[in-house]
């Protein structure tokens, strides 16, 4: 995954309520930066908020050229 790619949260992820469920339907990895031991940590910009993910946390839905 690269920055400007469109993800999602991970089946594993994905939050109980239908609000939530809505507000991360899909995202863009905005940052990517690895932080020693714990690997690389994505930012994903979501509709109203900015949260970090590691990879296994999302799924790729479309790639960015």
């Amino acid at each position: 995954m690269k920055i400007g790619d469109l993800v999602s949260l991970s089946k594993e992820r994905h939050f109980a309520s239908e609000e939530d469920a809505l507000y991360y339907r899909h995202g863009v990895i905005i940052m990517i930066k690895e932080y020693g031991s714990s690997g690389l940590w994505y930012e994903v910009q979501w509709s109203h908020d900015k949260l970090w993910h590691k990879a296994g946390d999302l799924e790729l839905i479309n790639e960015c050229r």
